[in-house]
């Protein structure tokens, strides 16, 4: 049950942001967090940057960025650029380790760097270290709002569901415009909290992009049961039940929601 809920936060994430991974300037290169002392591994570390901006040249990046990591051990943003691309390439246990040095070694300069690995440790099924990353990047990067969004999205795999929406509050704060994908969240933690009626608004307000989602059906489906149980309204008791039986694997129905959907 814990995997199948970290696949469907990791794909929530992924369908909110595009492709999961955070993108700044960093990633047109000319930056760097660990920057070598000899200038032509500054010159090889930007031809590979350069490289990798081209799919066909992704094999040939990879392999500038090993090349450098053996000749310096401490650049973080060799160690980086090799996780990045196994990591694109869906490689994730072998992205992990060279995520995690890039970001140790980086001592806490690189927002880049700590997204990229609390998302990598969710998808190998590290969420203790996941949930520790987006700590981190509130910690380091307060103005950012992707690590209270980081907290919100993990918080539900340890039940910290009023931690969980205080974190997304803080992020939809912060956004320069509302984000679906968040609103989204604040709704499933808000249902979780048994808070149906808030839930519920913002369901409908996000409807459009996520009906077919597996999480909103679950989630959206208990919220209309339980507005239709308060209010006796057998009309909206039937429309949950519609949406619950469009849920195509009810083994993703969180086991603490066991005995809560009756519709009898």
């Amino acid at each position: 049950m814990l995997r199948k809920l970290i696949f469907l936060l990791v794909l929530l994430f992924y369908f909110g942001t595009g492709n999961g991974q955070i993108q700044t300037n960093y990633f047109h290169g000319k930056t760097h967090y660990c920057k070598p002392a000899d200038y032509k591994t500054v010159e090889l570390f930007q031809l590979g940057m350069d490289a990798l901006q081209f799919k066909k040249y992704h094999g040939a990046s990879s392999k500038i960025f090993m090349d450098l990591i053996k000749k310096d051990s401490t650049f973080c943003d060799a160690y980086f650029m090799t996780g990045y691309i196994l990591d694109l390439y869906k490689k994730d246990t072998l992205a992990f380790p060279f995520l995690y040095v890039a970001d140790s070694l980086a001592q806490n300069k690189s927002i880049e760097f700590k997204l990229t690995s609390a998302m990598n440790c969710m998808k190998v099924g590290r969420v203790d270290l996941a949930k520790k990353k987006y700590e981190e990047v509130i910690e380091n990067f307060p103005y950012s709002p992707e690590g209270y969004y980081g907290v919100a999205l993990i918080s539900p795999i340890f039940g910290e569901f009023e931690y969980g929406l205080k974190n997304i509050n803080i992020a939809l704060s912060k956004y320069s415009k509302k984000r679906k994908d968040a609103l989204f969240l604040k709704a499933i933690l808000l249902t979780n909290l048994k808070r149906y009626d808030e839930a519920e608004s913002l369901f409908e307000s996000v409807k459009s992009n996520y009906k077919d989602d597996e999480n909103f059906k679950i989630h959206y489906s208990l919220t209309l049961l339980k507005s239709a149980e308060k209010s006796n309204d057998i009309k909206l008791k039937k429309k949950a039940e519609k949406i619950y039986n469009s849920i195509r694997d009810k083994s993703m129905i969180p086991e603490y929601f066991e005995g809560e959907f009756i519709f009898d």
